[in-house]
């Protein structure tokens, strides 16, 4: 069953196609709009184009990496505000967590194998109902 929320747009960028595709379905099921990207290039290109109001950004992807696709965002005027949920396996590089929760870099370093699906789609309910 659908719930009914505002038409909020997240974008997934994730380069594991299979957890792309179930986080995907999950969370639009929940009744957001979803975009998916598979590397940090097409992942930037979307967020520039389309301006979602959430992203979910894996670190190690081919072509552009999370990192690099994170401080390319930054240096638009609307990409430097929209919050990004960084998603890795790696151990948390402390360059990247300094980067992470420094203003106006809205940005949660968050271990992927800390939370399941279903803790990820309560993460983004989370976030649109603050």
């Amino acid at each position: 069953m659908v719930k009914k929320k505002a038409k909020k747009t997240v974008l997934i960028v994730e380069d594991d196609s299979m957890l792309r595709k179930v986080l995907t379905r999950r969370i639009a099921e929940e009744g957001y709009r979803v975009l998916e990207a598979e590397d940090g290039q097409e992942g930037l290109q979307i967020a520039l184009k389309k301006h979602p109001d959430l992203l979910l950004l894996d670190l190690m992807m081919p072509v552009m990496d999370g990192v690099e696709m994170l401080k390319e965002l930054r240096k638009d005027k609307w990409g430097s505000g929209v919050y990004v949920y960084i998603l890795t396996n790696k151990e948390p590089d402390t360059d990247i967590l300094d980067e992470a929760e420094r203003e106006p870099y809205r940005s949660t370093y968050l271990m992927k194998s800390d939370y399941g699906i279903d803790e990820m789609v309560e993460v983004v309910n989370g976030y649109f109902e603050k």
